[in-house]
């Protein structure tokens, strides 16, 4: 194993934003959440993504969340910090910002919206690299950027600059991610999709991000090494188990789902930021049963 895939190998929740009951940024529960994940063995943390609602916060939110984080991680676990903007100077000035708080490789996902050509994406990132000399892991979310990063690009812009080590791959399309775990002996491919872990673990992926991770991490941790001791029917049931949560969360965000459990296990969320509406209580307590019926609560 490179040295490169160890330190990115095994599972990195995607850390949710928790808020004060005045729509603030909870300090207490960031960093209550982060020890807590810290305990259960997780490798390490992806901060500011999809799941921490990036593009619903400021970029002095953004920094200060970073900031908490990797105070409480203390050095203890690896911390990817997305730096994602559709705007290439303001995705520089997170990433200097990540750079100056010390992280372990910056993250993220294309500019989007305007539909950027492939000329235009590949500038974005290089430029990334080239403004903080820190490892650039990608960030691949067709469904949402509207973006599609290829095997062939990311092959394009690894000869480019070889500080570009990695991908996140959060796509139902596993076909592309075993293309991606072919790139070369250094690139680390990370799953993105919760529900589909053992699949991409099949098919070569060496660890994972996810936002169900911030709930329940224990079991992909343990599913992970199932995988890798060849015991396919013990992973299989915990796949089975975490998707029984998962459940709740298709056709939405899945943002308060996530939230709510936590509120379950102890950490004050609030819900999250508008337009993402809060759950109806019946939805609450189907959530609680299923994590009783896993074995969570």
């Amino acid at each position: 194993m490179t040295a490169a895939r160890s330190k990115f190998r095994g599972i990195f929740p995607a850390l949710v934003t928790p808020y004060t009951k005045g729509g603030d940024i909870h300090e207490v529960s960031l960093r209550a959440l982060v020890s807590l994940n810290l305990s259960k063995g997780v490798r390490g943390f992806y901060v500011g993504g999809s799941t921490a609602e990036a593009f619903m916060l400021s970029l002095p939110e953004r920094k200060r969340i970073l900031e908490i984080v990797a105070d409480e991680n203390g050095g203890r676990g690896t911390i990817i910090s997305h730096v994602g903007n559709i705007s290439t100077d303001q995705t520089i000035e997170l990433a200097r910002h990540a750079r100056e708080v010390g992280v372990d490789a910056v993250s993220a996902v294309p500019p989007f919206y305007y539909g950027f050509t492939q000329d235009e994406v590949v500038a974005h990132y290089l430029a990334i690299v080239e403004a903080v000399d820190l490892p650039l892991i990608l960030y691949n979310f067709p469904a949402n950027a509207g973006f599609s990063l290829t095997p062939r690009l990311i092959e394009r812009l690894r000869r480019a600059d070889e500080r570009i080590v990695g991908l996140k791959h959060t796509s139902m399309d596993l076909f592309d991610l075993e293309r991606f775990t072919g790139i070369d002996d250094e690139f680390v491919v990370l799953s993105g999709h919760d529900e589909v872990l053992l699949g991409a673990l099949a098919m070569g992926a060496h660890g994972a991000v996810g936002s169900t991770f911030n709930v329940m991490p224990e079991l992909y941790i343990d599913m992970i090494a199932a995988f890798e001791r060849g015991e396919m029917a013990a992973a299989q049931a915990l796949q089975r188990r975490a998707n029984a949560f998962i459940g709740h969360m298709v056709g939405s965000t899945g943002l308060p789902q996530v939230k709510a459990a936590l509120e379950l296990l102890g950490i004050e969320c609030n819900g999250c930021r508008r337009p993402i509406l809060d759950l109806e209580p019946r939805a609450r307590s189907r959530i609680e049963q299923t994590m009783i019926d896993i074995g969570l609560l």
